[in-house]
């Protein structure tokens, strides 16, 4: 069902079929990897309003800097255009579980100081 839906929103932007492949590549392999980017950024919206915006930086440093960019080129290497997008898709996760588990570990010890 949402592979067919997937398609109907795809054909809406483009009629050839080369970048309806790559369209529905693209989702396929980042679509699933929003969850623990939604994490990733709902955390950094966390730090910054709690008055620590250098925690969100580095956390968006971290993705872009040290999981996205070597990662997409890696994996570009190997699985041309597709590695990219899994390269988008794994720093997405890894970088999202990374956040969470720290936020985890340290949120009591915010809290405790905001109390």
């Amino acid at each position: 069902m949402i592979l067919l839906v997937l398609e109907v929103i795809i054909r809406w932007f483009s009629d050839n079929a080369e970048v309806q492949g790559m369209a529905m590549a693209y989702l396929l392999w980042v679509l699933p990897s929003f969850l623990p980017l939604s994490a990733l950024l709902y955390l950094n919206t966390v730090y910054s309003a709690t008055g620590r915006p250098m925690v969100s930086l580095r956390y968006t440093c971290l993705r872009v800097v040290l999981l996205l960019v070597p990662g997409a080129w890696l994996l570009m290497q190997f699985f041309e255009v597709q590695g990219i997008f899994m390269g988008a898709a794994l720093a997405n996760v890894v970088s999202g579980l990374i956040a969470y588990v720290v936020f985890k570990r340290g949120w009591g010890k915010v809290t405790s100081i905001a109390s």
